[in-house]
This record gives C-alpha cells, sequence and structure tokens, in this order.
C-alpha cells in the first residue's frame, strides 16, 4: 500500500539548491576516480548535513537521526563480529 508512502515531504530543490550538492559529489566522484580506496566519509557527511539544511531540520533533529545512524551501524557491526 503506498498511501502513507505519498505523505512524506519530498523536496524538489531548484537548480540553486542543487549547486551545493552537486559540487559535493563531483568531489567524491572525483577523489574515487583517483583512488577508488578513498575515504570520502567528511563529505559524504557533508551532503547529509546539506539535506538537513535543505529540509529545515533543528539541531534536536539531526541529533536523532545521527544517533538512530549510529544506533543501526553498531548494531551491523555487532552482528558482523559474532
Amino acid at each position: 500500500d503506498k498511501e502513507p508512502l505519498l505523505t512524506i515531504p519530498i523536496y524538489n530543490p531548484s537548480s540553486k539548491d542543487q549547486h551545493p550538492f552537486i559540487k559535493v559529489v563531483d568531489q567524491i566522484i572525483s577523489a574515487k576516480q583517483k583512488d577508488q580506496d578513498a575515504d570520502t566519509s567528511a563529505l559524504e557527511r557533508q551532503i547529509g548535513r546539506l539535506v538537513y539544511e535543505l529540509y529545515g531540520l533543528t539541531e534536536e533533529d539531526i541529533g536523532v537521526i545521527e544517533f538512530s545512524e549510529t544506533k543501526n551501524r553498531n548494531k551491523k557491526l555487532y552482528k558482523q563480529n559474532t
């Protein structure tokens, strides 16, 4: 049933709003082309911050999201190591 999904706000960014994302993604692509194992985690976090900004999330909202991501990541690591 797709009905519940229709209530999720999906932002359709303007070209101006897309520009910072494109810039960071281009940096990630460039780094990975030079070195497939390049650490792009800081750039990926930057994209996350841009998304938070786009949706007008508060620091409290961001804290909840990032806590949840960390918790899920730790669960996956635990399962892999047991």
